[in-house]
């Protein structure tokens, strides 16, 4: 009988790619929920307790926000020196302390250093290790399998009003406990899924032998060239398109983080129930995974560059929506398609982008710099829509304002063309590849 059954379904041996892809949409859905989305959740009780403005409060979101971007060029490079798994381990370590000083937390400075010691273990263990081994094990289908990573995040959002029900219940001391729990009884073990990259002749690329497909001297040879032409750090620095698409992606981080963190409490003062503004922020979480697979496939069909452009047009537009307060069911619902697309999209395009403009070989560091010119955007968005907040007594204003700034990105993505490494603009492609 079992042999009869494998004539007729044969045994594929899945592709081992596909299970870094699976690992790091979990360690995505998990720092998502402790530190994006579900961070909301212990946003208002917090500001009850100790009577914080949300100007005060935001403040540690952005702290976080610069600290990942500061340290992400020396993550990227002890990625490439020690891997991947070292870098989970040691980040999973820090983070877990920090959670338990944000636990103990009895003042503003405490909460501000809690949240970047978290800050930096998630920044060194988290997202980064992941998709540098994603970037790694796919070349061909690296968009939709950064796009599937990226989900993680999205899928975070069922787990918000779980999120808000376990701080309403146990408190927002014994909730970071539990987030500290997590990591170690969760990301720690599945670090040991992880391996860099794939080792031929047991692994290929997209799970792809050259040799064994068509056109596999051709094949081999792109892959040599690319290799000779990926771009180093200092070199992918003095091209203007990563100048220009950081920029871009700085000022779109001035709306995406704003509504990370104020969407709950924005909800609160439109007279939402804290239970239904909790489950607005889980749909939101949940419907990006709309942009993050669709936008993310589509890009490795089309110009990455235009489909980040529409990706920005679904956040202005959303903002502006948002502004509304949302007072019928299907002004609920076209937020969260809209929003979802244009905050999904962009998350998995731009990594792609940096990945093909500039190549496998060093991406960690050239991410994480690039992570580090888009800090002023993330870190000045949630402080400016809380400021306006207090200022104006309504959210309103600042939603609006948010949105056109969403214009200047247009002649940057524009601008921001491939780049050509100096050495292959000075010698013509090898023949074959003409």
């Amino acid at each position: 009988m079992a042999s009869i059954l494998t004539r007729v379904w044969p045994r594929q041996k899945v592709f081992y790619g596909w299970w870094i892809v699976a690992a790091g949409t979990f360690v995505w859905f998990f720092g998502a929920l402790t530190q994006t989305f579900g961070l909301q959740a212990f946003f208002d009780p917090m500001l009850n307790e100790f009577g914080w403005t949300r100007a005060e409060t935001s403040l540690a979101f952005s702290l976080r926000t610069m600290e990942w971007g500061l340290e992400g060029p020396l993550v990227g490079f002890f990625i490439i020196r020690f891997g991947a798994r070292k870098m989970i381990l040691a980040g999973s370590a820090i983070s877990i302390l920090g959670f338990v000083i944000l636990a103990n937390v009895n003042s503003l400075g405490t909460y501000y250093l809690g949240s970047l010691v978290v800050a930096a273990g998630w920044g060194a263990g988290g997202n980064a290790p992941t998709l540098a081994a994603v970037v790694n094990w796919f070349r061909r289908q690296r968009g939709k399998a950064l796009a599937i990573a990226s989900t993680g995040a999205a899928w975070s959002g069922l787990g918000v009003p779980v999120m808000v029900w376990l701080v309403d219940t146990v408190g927002w001391r014994n909730g970071y406990l539990v987030a500290a729990a997590g990591i170690l009884f969760l990301i720690v073990p599945l670090s040991f899924v992880i391996r860099d990259r794939p080792v031929p002749p047991r692994d290929y690329p997209d799970g792809e032998n050259p040799s064994q497909t068509r056109g596999g001297e051709k094949e081999r040879q792109r892959e040599a060239v690319q290799a000779e032409t990926s771009f180093g750090v200092l070199e992918a620095l003095r091209t203007r398109s990563f100048w220009m698409l950081a920029a871009a992606m700085s000022v779109l981080g001035i709306a995406t983080s704003a509504i990370l963190v104020h969407e709950l409490t924005y909800m609160l003062t439109m007279g939402w129930s804290r239970e239904a503004a909790g489950l607005l922020v889980g749909a939101t979480a949940l419907f990006t995974v709309l942009g993050r697979l669709g936008f993310g496939t589509l890009a490795d069909y089309m110009d990455k560059r235009y489909v980040l452009l529409i990706a920005v047009g679904c956040v202005a537009l959303g903002l502006l929506l948002l502004s509304t307060g949302l007072g019928t069911w299907w002004l609920v619902l076209l937020f969260l398609i809209i929003w979802g697309l244009g905050f999904g999209g962009p998350i998995s395009v731009q990594m792609a982008l940096v990945a093909d403009y500039f190549g496998p070989k060093n991406f960690p560091a050239i991410r994480g710099l690039f992570s580090t010119l888009q800090v002023a955007g993330s870190v000045s968005g949630p402080v400016l829509l809380g400021w306006m907040a207090d200022v104006q007594g309504s959210y309103t204003l600042g939603l609006v304002f948010l949105a056109g700034l969403m214009i200047t990105t247009v002649p940057l993505l524009l601008g921001a063309t491939r780049p050509r490494p100096r050495a292959a603009a000075k010698e013509p492609a090898p023949a074959a590849l003409a």
